[in-house]
């Protein structure tokens, strides 16, 4: 009795390596298959100035719906928070009004610092209340997309796991 005891824990810790196995194999494939895809259309530089046109807009029509000048670096800051996965710099008059980089200790280098050659060449006109200011909008927009992508390979490859270890139970009782 005790020998057979020791055959079925040794199948079991055998079926379990091998589901494992199977799962992993087909977690890597389906993340390099997904990160693939994510990164053939999502990291073309169309689609990342789509996006940041787009941001540009909601942002403009947010602070003309709030009437917000340069200075309301508070809501600002609630937008950021609320939209995600972006960066927010706004300039006025060539000088930082707010970078949502910065943190409260780094707010001296509001109204000091010059707007660099980048910035320039990479920022939106937008209407604020106290006059027009130059926005810059940059974004980890394929971030979620990769979020979403790990998570679905996950439970993708839990699910093989299950299977295959529930199917093999199954079969053996039936």
């Amino acid at each position: 009795m005790a020998h057979r005891k020791f055959t079925l824990t040794k199948k079991l810790a055998m079926l379990i390596m091998v589901a494992a196995m199977v799962s992993g194999a087909v977690f890597l494939t389906l993340q390099k298959i997904s990160d693939d895809l994510i990164d053939g259309y999502l990291s073309s530089d169309e689609y990342y100035q789509k996006e940041s046109a787009r941001y540009i807009q909601r942002f403009s029509k947010y602070v003309s719906v709030n009437e917000l000048s340069t200075s309301d670096r508070k809501a600002f800051g609630e937008w950021v928070r609320k939209e995600n996965y972006i960066i927010l710099t706004i300039f006025k008059d060539q000088v930082l009004q707010y970078d949502s980089n910065y943190s409260v200790a780094d707010e001296s280098a509001y109204g000091k610092e010059k707007v660099t050659q980048y910035a320039q060449n990479h920022s939106h006109p937008v209407k604020f209340s106290d006059g027009e200011g130059r926005v810059m909008i940059d974004g980890f927009y394929s971030s979620r997309y990769y979020d979403l992508a790990f998570t679905l390979e996950l439970l993708g490859a839990t699910l093989i796991f299950l299977i295959m270890v529930l199917l093999r139970f199954w079969n053996a009782k039936t």
